[in-house]
């Protein structure tokens, strides 16, 4: 079987600026699905998680419980909205453009990100992607798999197995912006860190460097 080359993509920070589910945070809210008790409960565990007395996981169960309040259909319906009218919009023009070129190229283009995928999964309708491997959650919004650090080239592998495709480590490019990005970056031979934070480039140095905005 013929190998192919990735492009594996990063979101947050990386392709786009700020912290995507912080804005559905805020999209929420202007859509008056979030209320103001559930608001203040979200802000006490973020500020919990920024001091590492709760786990990530929690803090974005209460970013995503709101969506228990609607049904299915409706929850759909704002995520889809909020990808196309708030995300998509942020996009670096760089990072779309590198993008295109991959995907021009031939190559397998990936996103893979710690954002939960009930809403960026719907991405994938807005750019030519051949898979979006996201946090995923379960019914109730709670997080089952927080794709971050070792679990990123974790789940692109699974998804290469589940569709019969071979990587060629070597030719492949990855972008990413953080600590959390290294472990997928360091497997291609081509990994850039982009708009990187400090912590990433004083673990890896030697990585070269990209600045979109």
């Amino acid at each position: 079987m013929e190998s192919k080359r990735l492009a594996v993509f990063d979101f947050d920070k990386t392709m786009a600026s700020g912290d995507s589910i912080t804005e559905f945070v805020h999209f929420l809210w202007e859509k008056r699905v979030l209320s103001l008790p559930r608001l203040a409960v979200m802000l006490l565990i973020s500020l919990l998680w920024l001091l590492r007395l709760v786990p990530v996981e929690k803090a974005k169960n209460q970013a995503l419980a709101a969506l228990r309040k609607v049904d299915q259909s409706r929850a759909q319906a704002l995520c889809r909205e909020f990808v196309e009218t708030r995300l998509v919009p942020r996009i670096f023009p760089p990072a779309l453009k590198k993008l295109q070129e991959h995907h021009l190229a031939g190559d397998v283009v990936l996103l893979v990100s710690a954002s939960p995928a009930c809403y960026l999964n719907h991405i994938k309708h807005c750019l030519p992607l051949e898979a979006v491997l996201a946090t995923t959650t379960d019914d109730a919004y709670r997080v089952i798999t927080n794709v971050r650090g070792e679990e990123k080239p974790r789940q692109v592998r699974q998804w290469l197995d589940a569709n019969g495709i071979t990587a060629d480590w070597k030719a492949s490019y990855a972008y990413g912006d953080s600590k959390s990005d290294l472990p997928i970056l360091m497997l291609t031979g081509n990994p850039y860190l982009v708009n990187p934070s400090p912590g990433a480039v004083k673990a890896a140095p030697h990585l070269p460097q990209l600045r979109w905005e």
